[in-house]
């Protein structure tokens, strides 16, 4: 009984090693996000540019870079606009360029980041407008991006987070699932949400990823609320346990 008991303990650690990482990252993505709406870019269009790729964490030293992939989707051929404007301590940088783009013909188009674009002691802020091609309307979007105080890359401290998160969260449930573990009345928690847990935050994991902190927001606010509703279970299966032993 010892032996099973010392091996939830394991796996629960391991989920809860799991879940803190990935929580970190929708927090700091949703973070940066939310920053870059309101820090103070020009509005110039209201309609949503799609193909903006940005990294989710920097490095402080780091020289890293975001993309942009624009298709023309015109039967003729077209010059558009890209204004970028990238944060910096001081005024923004801006840039202005004309693209020249034949029928169906994509563009990919970087802009690089480092240390000097940093903002705010923690962020880069980056935002590109395509100016309109009759028939489409000038498009707007941007991106935040959070610095850490690590060595190595942002992409690569991202994908170990993502990495010790998802086989966290996978070894505990597995652990916990797991006949040994469930075996001769232990006291294991129901599962159920859990599972609902791991799942909000990997799609969030994803949303980040994808640049999306509207669903991030709503993830984060329902992880939050399952977090509470797990606390609560537990608390409660060990007060029924310790009424049950002073009935005894």
């Amino acid at each position: 009984m010892q032996n099973q008991k010392t091996r939830i303990a394991l796996f629960s650690t391991a989920y809860i090693l799991g879940v803190i990482p990935g929580l970190a990252l929708i927090v700091v993505a949703t973070w940066a996000d939310l920053e870059s709406t309101f820090y103070g870019f020009n509005r110039l269009a209201s309609t949503q540019l799609s193909g903006l790729s940005c990294p989710i964490l920097m490095t402080r030293e780091e020289t890293s870079s975001f993309s942009l992939k624009l298709t023309n989707t015109l039967e003729r051929r077209a010059s558009p606009t890209i204004r970028v404007d990238i944060s910096t301590p001081n005024l923004a940088y801006s840039n202005t360029e004309r693209f020249p783009l034949e029928p169906g013909e994509t563009l990919r188009k970087n802009w690089e980041i480092g240390p000097e674009n940093i903002d705010l002691n923690r962020f880069v802020f980056t935002q590109v407008v395509v100016y309109s091609m009759y028939p489409i309307p000038n498009r707007q979007n941007g991106c935040g991006i959070f610095v850490v105080d690590l060595p190595g890359s942002g992409w690569g401290v991202t994908w170990i987070i993502v990495a010790v998160s998802v086989l966290g969260m996978g070894i505990g449930l597995y652990g916990l699932n797991h006949p040994q573990s469930r075996s001769r009345g232990a006291e294991v928690p129901a599962l159920r949400p859990f599972v609902f847990l791991s799942i909000m935050i990997v799609i969030g994991i994803i949303a980040s990823i994808m640049g999306w902190w509207f669903p991030g927001i709503m993830i984060l606010v329902v992880s939050v609320l399952l977090i509470f509703s797990i606390i609560g279970m537990l608390i409660s299966r060990q007060m029924d346990k310790i009424d049950k032993e002073a009935n005894e």
